[in-house]
């Protein structure tokens, strides 16, 4: 719609003409005018920089005329900077070294410039969309004002009115306005006259009201704009005339260039067009003379435009042969559907990874709730989606057209984007496979013991996967593999034979060498581990149509849509789904059990909530004084120095599930799985899990009993090193130290390592040194980072356990420290209350957005997300708001903030405990999901 609005403008001066398009290899061709000049970036570099008012102000006016009309029919550019303007010449000896040759008179814009035309429509959009969807977000620092920075930032003629202004004050100062996002909250952007600019007061005033951050404090219109700008000023030439004397030089031939804008994931994309040869004929094109195919180069006018020589009629002529209509749209993620191969199945509605879970809607949109500590859950702009899938961190998606979108790995989401005909996908820790039409197995990802090395397969019915492992299943319900099957077996080659003895399978399970298999009859045959665990009981199930493992449990879905659950080893849901009826699909998080009901609601176990206190208990309080967050729970101080904690823990065997018994607690220190608690006598105490996390990152570094002994050694050895720490005014946490700041301003540091050989499974750096702090004096703070302690002198300036980063040497006013010990992120505030990052936190996010921030007295740095707690008690935060983490806007009175992975904790001067965001790990927030339509069938 927006490339056939746009089409209307063709032959009106101010605008590149778009001539004509055509359609092919999934590629929407837009044949534009070819414009003989230079860009607007290019001219300022040739004349020093800046430009006098009355030359700017006439190079600006056509561009202004021009977008007038656009914006009347509802388009919104949305692109303009100095690189989108190009200028034509006149002749004469033009600055630009070039001459036009176009025969205009030297007075026709400005000296001998010719024409001016805004170019590359590639991100417009039609206004009256913006309420509807979701905008990409396309960003020139500078040029965007704040709006296009937010994907539901509200846009319009006001958008582009910002860029205008910030192109003018490019030309007038020769410098590029300070980012909006910079200025949201310190507006500090000089006006054209202080950075020495001769200006008149009307255009300075004009200037800065255009450029306003707010929208609503900015100029509406280009039409207000031109009369702020050009009022009382005579145009030197009457331009009405010599219009129709300008022209573009135009390439003998066409050049055919797709539009895409890769950043911003803009492309233009036909929606209906019958007949592709047709359209090249439409664009005067053969098979022979289509660059893309003889494999010429395209000639560009200049490197940095798109655009494409005169060729045919105007644009709005017939498509092809068929006389059918062509419509353009400009998507956020551009997608043109194909013929549909896949559709929506129960079982493939619901998808839940480690800690989050995904449900697919009926409109092919895909909800997610849970850990988005990688992006696993960033799946909000997918559309046209029929089947999702979970991994641990990162999902999948399948369109109804056989295409994959991924979420949570780059790498991964790179390596499907070619994929197409695909059927089934199937999920392992760090391996996607895709199941095409015709029975063959795509692979992607760490080939992990050969995981991925499936291309010999054949005849393949479904595919499933373990963490290192590929099973496909032939036409005969014989089972293939591919990989480990689990590092926990004993005896993996005999649960191969006894996978190879299999026949009849329909689906394969394996959950940590947990092996099931489900036969077509509806029985459940065990392998691995399952074998010695499981296999009396399950002997006894039957008409299961779908099976579903987890950490400690193996659950079957019935035919009738009843469930029978097992209690592996630990987690016993028989209880909790003894209710459940009517159930079309099931799947699960590590230990949470969800059920899609043939009603289209979603139900979840909870037998992982732990802690003294409920949330609802917590945010009634009115004492909380200070509050810190584990990867899956939040503890609160209270004003009589008890502890409160509430949370959806991960670890089943841990000593975290009730601090009740602490006491006479002044501060809460805390990392991803452990906390510590000050005492006002000045000694430690610490919370120490009994079941032991054992990260991917220490098995591929260390060896699988390596890493447990590594694991097991980090969580031991801490807490009798610190226990005998006194005189403690303040501490932190990290993954494999604690750090200490003393009564007498100096430091203490224990724990892992001792050794001096090990690695961070983080960070990748070298971690011994990290308590080397003998000889720190004269201290008001310490920060505890994976491998290294930072500590804050009492003169402003940094020390650290590590080389010291070049930069920080420059500081000498830091008022405090603030970090992020798992991701090794941290921040500062100075002396004037403004923000630092000092390792950058997730630039994917906008974490480290904090330029603007004034006034800052506290600081909690999430995984994704910064949070800023101002002196007079309202809050800033920036960065991911997948949870609605970021939404303290409206929080007043505050007195200590944190910062979890999907949520954020404001405390009132009253004592009350506020919470933007869920909890981590919580799951239930899907059972408030609109219901959807469950496909007959299963």
């Amino acid at each position: 719609d927006e490339a056939r609005s746009v089409s209307q403008f063709s032959g009106t001066p101010g605008i590149v003409s778009v001539k004509d398009f055509f359609y092919e290899n999934d590629t929407a061709y837009i044949v534009m005018e070819y414009i003989e000049g230079v860009s607007l970036k290019e001219y300022l570099k040739q004349k020093g920089g800046k430009l006098p008012e009355e030359e700017a102000l006439a190079i600006l006016r056509p561009v202004l005329e021009a977008l007038e009309q656009v914006h009347g029919a509802g388009i919104v550019h949305r692109d303009i900077s100095p690189d989108n303007i190009m200028l034509t010449f006149g002749e004469g000896d033009g600055s630009s070294g070039e001459s036009g040759g176009s025969g205009i008179a030297p007075e026709t814009v400005h000296g001998n410039i010719a024409a001016v035309r805004l170019i590359d429509f590639g991100a417009a959009r039609m206004t009256a969309k913006n309420d509807q969807k979701s905008l990409t977000i396309i960003l020139k620092h500078g040029y965007a004002p704040e709006e296009q920075y937010r994907s539901h930032g509200e846009q319009g003629p006001w958008t582009d009115v910002y860029a205008l202004c910030a192109v003018l004050y490019r030309m007038l100062t020769g410098t590029v306005p300070e980012p909006a996002m910079d200025r949201l909250f310190s507006d500090d952007l000089k006006r054209p006259e202080e950075l020495g600019a001769v200006v008149s007061p009307a255009v300075s005033d004009a200037v800065m009201k255009g450029l306003a951050v707010k929208k609503d404090d900015r100029i509406r219109t280009v039409r207000e704009l031109e009369d702020a700008l050009y009022a009382g000023k005579r145009l030197k030439n009457n331009r009405s005339e010599k219009r129709g004397r300008i022209r573009a030089a135009a390439l003998a031939a066409a050049c055919l260039v797709g539009i895409a804008i890769a950043g911003a994931g803009i492309l233009f994309t036909a929606e209906r067009l019958k007949s592709p040869d047709a359209a090249k004929r439409a664009a005067g094109q053969n098979e022979a003379s289509n660059p893309t195919e003889s494999g010429e180069s395209f000639k560009e006018g200049r490197a940095d435009q798109s655009a494409a020589a005169q060729a045919g009629d105007d644009f709005g002529g017939e498509a092809g042969e068929d006389g059918a209509d062509v419509s353009l749209t400009l998507e956020e993620n551009a997608h043109n559907p194909g013929e549909q191969i896949v559709w929506p199945r129960a079982e493939t509605m619901i998808a839940g990874g480690e800690n989050h879970l995904l449900s697919l809607r009926d409109d092919g949109t895909v909800l997610a709730a849970g850990n988005n500590s990688f992006g696993q859950c960033d799946v909000g702009e997918w559309k046209d989606v029929a089947a999702v899938y979970a991994s641990n961190t990162f999902s999948a998606g399948l369109r109804t057209d056989g295409t994959v979108l991924v979420a949570g790995s780059d790498t991964l989401a790179q390596a499907v984007s070619s994929w197409q005909g695909v059927t089934m996908l199937a999920l392992g820790n760090s391996h996607i496979l895709g199941l095409t039409q015709d029975g063959r197995v795509l692979s992607a990802g760490t080939n992990t013991d050969g995981c991925c090395e499936t291309g010999d397969w054949e005849d393949i019915q479904s595919v499933w996967a373990g963490n290192y492992v590929s099973f496909g299943i032939t036409s005969g319900g014989k089972v293939k593999t591919a990989g480990q099957l689990s590092s926990n077996l004993t005896d993996e080659e005999g649960a191969r034979e006894r996978i190879g003895t299999w026949s009849g399978i329909r689906q394969i399970v394996d959950y940590m060498g947990y092996l099931y298999g489900l036969t077509d009859e509806g029985a459940v045959l065990c392998a691995g581990r399952a074998v010695e665990q499981n296999e009396e009981s399950i002997r006894s199930w039957n008409n299961i149509c779908r099976l579903q493992a987890g950490d400690g449990f193996v659950a079957g879905l019935q035919a009738d849509g009843t469930l029978v659950a097992l209690a592996g080893s630990i987690n016993d849901q028989t209880e909790e789904t003894a209710g459940w009826k009517d159930v079309a699909a099931i799947s699960s998080t590590m230990y949470n059990l969800i059920g899609l009901k043939r009603d289209g609601s979603i139900v979840v176990t909870e037998p992982c909530k732990g802690g003294s206190s409920t949330l609802e208990e917590i945010l009634s309080l009115t004492d909380a004084v200070q509050a810190v967050w584990l990867d899956d729970s939040l503890i609160v101080l209270r004003a009589n120095g008890k502890v409160r904690n509430t949370g959806f823990v991960k670890y089943y065997e841990n000593e975290l599930a009730d601090l009740s018994g602490w006491n006479d607690i002044v501060q809460l220190a805390a990392n991803s799985d452990t906390a510590a608690g000050l005492c006002a006598d000045g000694h430690v105490v610490y919370s120490k899990r009994a079941g032991v996390s054992i990260p991917n990152e220490l098995v591929e570094e260390f060896g699988r009993e390596g890493a447990a002994d590594l694991a097991w050694e980090r969580k031991e050895l801490t807490p009798d090193l610190i226990s005998g720490w006194r005189n403690v005014q303040a501490i932190s946490l990290s993954a494999d130290h604690a750090a200490a700041l003393l009564l007498d301003k100096t430091a203490a540091a224990a724990g892992f390592p001792e050794r001096q050989d090990l690695v961070d499974y983080h960070t990748g750096l070298t971690a011994n040194g990290s308590c080397q702090v003998e000889g720190w004096a004269e201290l008001k703070q310490v920060l505890a980072l994976n491998g290294e302690t930072v500590g804050l002198k009492e003169d402003g300036t940094l020390t650290t356990t590590r080389e010291m980063p070049e930069e920080w040497a420059g500081y000498t006013d830091i008022e405090s420290i603030w970090g992020n010990a798992t991701f090794r992120t941290a921040a500062a505030i100075r002396s004037d209350g403004s923000v630092v990052y000092l390792y950058r936190g997730s630039d994917a996010y906008g974490q480290n957005n904090v330029n603007g921030w004034t006034d800052m007295v506290q600081l909690s740095v999430g995984r994704k997300h910064t949070v800023g707690l101002r002196a007079d008690g309202t809050v800033a935060a920036v960065g991911d708001n997948f949870a609605g983490q970021c939404e303290v806007e409206e929080w007043s009175g505050i007195v200590s903030v944190a910062a979890g992975d999907s949520g954020t904790v404001g405390i009132t001067d009253q004592g009350n405990v506020l919470l933007a965001g869920t909890l981590p790990n919580d799951f239930f927030v899907a059972e408030s999901w609109p219901a959807v339509t469950v496909p007959d069938g299963r």
